[in-house]
């Protein structure tokens, strides 16, 4: 397994780690569509909501962003995040919407380096939208990109 992949599978554990022990917030995906989840989603009852994580360069490795010195070259390792929460009523909708993104933040900034796996985290601001689709209750979704920063000696190991 490559250094991207294994710094990828980090970040969805710690997102599916920190998600387990939040209330406001569901199993996280990896990779799914957004119908798919929509789908899944409108068959249950109730408020609910759908995180997915979106490998952004699935086929790279990661865009090298520079020479660190030393041998090493610095890669960026995007990926994407989307959040979702279907339900009918407004309040109740924008609500845990709210709350899931908050709890969202905090798990994400409580290590930047994933176990040191990656040399560091960011996220860009949300994306948010309320959404009408046919025959899908109104929902509020939002995406946004995680960069995962690292270096590397030699990006095939």
């Amino acid at each position: 397994m490559t250094r991207a992949e294994q710094i990828r599978k980090a970040l969805f554990e710690t997102i599916r780690t920190g998600a387990a022990a939040t209330p406001n917030l569901p199993v996280p995906v990896r990779n799914e569509g957004l119908e798919q989840g929509l789908s899944r989603l409108s068959a249950q009852s109730g408020s609910h909501g759908w995180l997915n994580l979106i490998d952004l360069q699935p086929e790279k490795l990661g865009e090298e962003i520079g020479d660190q010195g030393e041998g090493l070259e610095e890669y960026d390792l995007p990926v994407r995040v989307e959040w979702v929460v279907l339900h009918p009523d407004d309040a109740t909708r924008e609500a845990a919407f709210d709350a899931g993104l908050e709890a969202l933040g905090a798990i994400l900034r409580a290590d930047l380096t994933l176990g040191g796996i990656c040399d560091d985290l960011t996220f860009d601001a949300p994306d948010s939208a309320e959404t009408v689709l046919s025959g899908v209750p109104q929902f509020k979704s939002c995406e946004f990109t995680v960069r995962l920063l690292f270096a590397v000696p030699d990006i095939l190991s």
